[in-house]
């Protein structure tokens, strides 16, 4: 390439990166628009029915494993909360955590209304 085209591109690129004609913007956005945004999953199995237990505020018992003395092996309680490991229980207005590990059964000892 000579220098008088180089001259005369360079010239051209000048004007054009000058006019405010100049329709493309730079996108800097982080969120791409073809990029799915991740949606929060629904709780299914037992922790939809926890969470519906959470929601209503029933009381629930709780049947351990064999590896518990067998004068501890029940606690009846409100759900508080619910993750993939562990259950937050108040029992008698203390907060007693449950790893869902060393659970074998729980219960729900609330009627559902109209029973």
């Amino acid at each position: 390439m000579s220098n008088t085209e180089y001259e005369n591109q360079r010239t051209a690129g000048r004007q054009l990166s000058l006019s405010e004609t100049t329709t493309h913007k730079p996108n800097f956005t982080r969120n791409k628009p073809h990029q799915a945004t991740k949606k929060e999953a629904k709780p299914k199995g037992h922790e939809a029915f926890l969470k519906a237990l959470e929601t209503s505020g029933a009381i629930i018992c709780v049947e351990f494993m064999e590896s518990i003395p067998a004068d501890q092996m029940l606690l009846t309680g409100v759900v508080k909360h619910s993750d993939a490991y562990t259950i937050s229980l108040d029992v008698a207005g203390t907060t007693t955590v449950v790893f869902k590990h060393s659970i074998r059964a729980f219960t729900c000892l609330t009627p559902k209304e109209g029973e």
